[in-house]
């Protein structure tokens, strides 16, 4: 904070660049006010200090405004830049006060009537609306966005309101991802309506029902006008309705809703109500399109069906991550039990583990609360091992891709025979750690495009069966660890690991799923060796070859064709 000595001086300098008088308000020592003149007006603008300037820019608002203001909010505060990445030169105050003083000038100086007033105005038009209304409707409309004209319905249930395209949807979503009871739920009218051009409602304090009707029909197309002319001569004693306007913009359409209630004696036309409430609402979007635009991921994986076999310290992240990336359409594959033990490189916490519950189950429950959009199938056979599963093979034809984070090399094998044998086009993602911190493995196999996975475990001059040729770790190892017996053993790696291998995984398997993979591609992350040798445990010659002096290094290469591998060497034939 300056002292108030250095502010005087540099509104001195203003005043005095700018051809203004600032000067300090009584008993307020950080802020100043002064008048400023306008092409078409006159304005008191405060400058106030009080925060962490020059860390931070002066607070600069204006008093009484008579009309609305681009990037000017209720309390009359200016909103001069969008800092999330503008470098602020400290140690050069009167310059910072001066460019900050320049740009709220430009901004109330926006002519009401130009082009740059309406593109400002729209780029901040839900922010501006949220501080006008006075309820918040949540709406799940992606597939009813463009269309000119449509009634809906909004659920309403502890107090949520919510709107989809039907009111089954709205209520699975208040149900299952909101956790309110549809016991004493209530279904009110809404209307949709995407007017012909860009015309946003003025921001105002108080709205009333013939001025939002006479905006409709003046926007609105003559096949439009005609429905909603019909809307307005139908009869009600009790007028309660939403009206959601679609109104066209460059990027996507602005959404602006009001709420109308009004109670009568006796029945009467809509259009000749009187005294009618008229609220703003703040429209929140919750649509599958809307909440994945914010991660840059492709919608089209909505329609992607993807097999999990696994969900244990690298399944459940990648299966997690899936579902964070935009896959929708998830089976999950896992015999086991969640347990205690667990729980420092899982998913899931505590809490859920003490359930004694099937980790498919827990994490199906737990990934449907998170993403509304998400469809998981546990699938809770009787028999949830993978053997029995596999007996079916043409099940897997149904998947566009299978993904195994079961961390056993003879199953992982088995399946990658049974898709090369049937001739099953699904590709196979394969993934799993090293123990203590040494790395992780992903490695997808397209069987119609480079080596399978059978390549990567058949040795380069016979065609026997060996240990994975790109482990990290020296062959004749045994890496497992007991504290309570042989049902407890494990091997030894953190969370960390597991997770850097479940999103090498997911990247991966999105590369496959979007097309940009086509060819059989190992990529591996290089650790640390120290933990493994100070366990007594030695390092394999090709970590030796690849891991350098980089720590946590990523490397990726395709998978050719093993000429001994027996797979492929038939598939060659």
């Amino acid at each position: 904070m300056m002292e108030i000595a250095q502010l005087e001086n540099l509104i001195g300098k203003l005043n005095y660049e700018r051809h203004v008088f600032f000067e300090i308000l009584p008993k307020q020592s950080t802020v100043f006010q002064g008048t400023i003149v306008l092409p078409n007006e006159k304005l008191v603008l405060k400058i106030d200090f009080s925060n962490y300037f020059p860390l931070e820019f002066p607070i600069f608002s204006i008093e009484n405004a008579q009309r609305f203001y681009p990037h000017v909010d209720n309390a009359g505060k200016i909103c001069l830049f969008d800092d999330s990445s503008l470098l602020i030169q400290t140690d050069m105050p009167d310059q910072m006060l001066l460019d900050a003083f320049d740009r709220a000038v430009d901004i109330l100086c926006i002519d009401p009537e130009s082009y740059e007033y309406k593109t400002e105005v729209a780029r901040e038009f839900n922010a501006y609306w949220a501080e006008v209304s006075k309820m918040i409707l949540y709406t799940n409309l992606s597939s009813c966005m463009g269309k000119e004209y449509q009634n809906l319905s909004v659920v309403r249930a502890e107090n949520r309101l919510l709107v989809s395209e039907n009111i089954m949807d709205s209520e699975c979503l208040l149900k299952n991802n909101f956790g309110v009871s549809l016991e004493r739920k209530s279904n009110i009218d809404c209307l949709l309506i995407r007017l012909r051009s860009f015309c946003i409602p003025p921001i105002q304090k108080m709205y009333t029902w013939k001025w939002l009707r006479n905006f409709i029909a003046k926007n609105i197309t003559s096949s439009q006008k005609k429905a909603f002319n019909l809307f307005l001569t139908g009869k009600r004693r009790i007028f309660n309705q939403f009206l959601i306007l679609s109104i066209p913009s460059e990027n996507q359409d602005i959404i602006v809703s009001f709420h109308i209630f009004c109670k009568n004696g006796q029945f009467r036309k809509i259009e000749k109500m009187i005294n009618c409430t008229v609220t703003p609402v703040t429209t929140r979007p919750i649509d599958y399109n809307f909440l994945l635009k914010r991660c840059g991921v492709n919608i089209n994986l909505a329609e992607k069906s993807v097999l999990l076999l696994g969900c244990g310290s690298v399944g459940s992240y990648v299966a997690s991550n899936l579902c964070q990336s935009g896959v929708c359409k998830l089976d999950i594959l896992d015999k086991d039990i969640l347990s205690v033990e667990n729980v420092y490189r899982h998913l899931l916490g505590f809490d859920v583990a003490t359930k004694r519950k099937y980790k498919a189950d827990l994490v199906k429950e737990f990934l449907e609360k998170q993403y509304p959009f998400v469809e998981i199938d546990s699938l809770n056979f009787i028999d949830r091992s993978v053997e029995s599963f596999m007996r079916d093979v043409q099940r897997l034809k149904n998947y566009d891709l299978i993904i195994s984070a079961l961390g056993e090399p003879t199953v992982n094998l088995e399946i990658n025979r049974i898709l090369c044998d049937k001739y099953i086009n699904v590709p196979f993602v394969v993934c799993f750690n090293e123990p203590y911190g040494i790395g992780g493995h992903v490695i997808a196999i397209n069987n119609f495009s480079g080596g399978c996975l059978r390549c990567m475990y058949t040795d380069l001059i016979s065609n026997d069966l060996v240990p994975f040729r790109a482990s990290l770790v020296a062959p004749g190892q045994n890496f497992k660890k007991s504290l309570s017996g042989c049902a407890g053993s494990f091997v030894e790696y953190s969370a960390l690991d597991s997770q850097q291998t479940a999103l090498l995984t997911v990247r991966l398997s999105l590369e496959v799923l979007t097309g940009q993979c086509k060819e059989s591609t190992l990529i591996s992350w290089i650790g640390s060796e120290d933990n493994l040798i100070n366990n007594g445990f030695e390092v394999s010659e090709y970590y030796e070859h690849i891991s350098g002096q980089s720590y946590c290094s990523i490397t990726r290469k395709n998978i050719p064709i093993n000429e001994r591998c027996p797979i492929c060497s038939e598939k060659q034939d």
